[in-house]
């Protein structure tokens, strides 16, 4: 995501939406996705309406 970041950056764009989704829901490690760059983090056992609210959420986001 770092690297990604980068070259939004270096290129002026905008960033994209990126959505992590892990089975580790330990605050640490949701706190450097963050720091990374990620949009959102969803955590494992993914529920269908947390993956359709994400979507729904950045896709507009990305859309404007």
């Amino acid at each position: 995501t770092r690297h990604i970041r980068q070259i939004e950056s270096g290129r002026g764009r905008e960033p994209v939406p990126i959505v992590a989704i892990s089975a580790n829901a330990q605050r640490d490690e949701i706190n450097r996705a963050f720091d990374a760059g990620v949009s959102d983090y969803l955590t494992k056992p993914l529920q269908i309406d947390q993956l359709r609210n994400a979507l729904s959420k950045w896709g507009a986001a990305s859309q404007a």
